[in-house]
């Protein structure tokens, strides 16, 4: 895939993840999620080819993709990256073995 087409994927993640946040609005901190992803959709230009084309490697089997939706889950929650630039090399980070879990980020 070509990083054009790698960004609108991610930009399509977090907004995905936007709408679920948004209807589980329940209290502040699920809309304060939904809007953070709406953010990080916004950044996901600024993203340097390299780091996204690595995210997408890290994608090869099924313990990556629960990473992943667990990480998604964690924004807000914790979790609150400043741009989708953030948000992906936390992603490299924990599947290459750069950050140790830290389980007080779960909601």
């Amino acid at each position: 895939m070509d990083v054009q087409t790698l960004r609108a994927a991610l930009c399509e993640i977090f907004e995905q993840a936007a709408i679920w946040r948004s209807k589980q609005a329940r209290d502040l901190e699920s809309s304060d999620a939904g809007r953070l992803f709406r953010r990080l959709a916004t950044t996901v230009d600024s993203i340097e080819d390299d780091a996204l084309i690595v995210y997408w490697e890290l994608w090869e089997e099924e313990a990556d993709r629960q990473a992943h939706a667990e990480l998604v889950r964690e924004v807000g929650c914790g979790f609150r990256p400043t741009s989708a630039s953030e948000f992906v090399a936390r992603f490299i980070a924990d599947r290459s073995g750069g950050l140790p879990f830290q389980a007080d980020m779960r909601c």
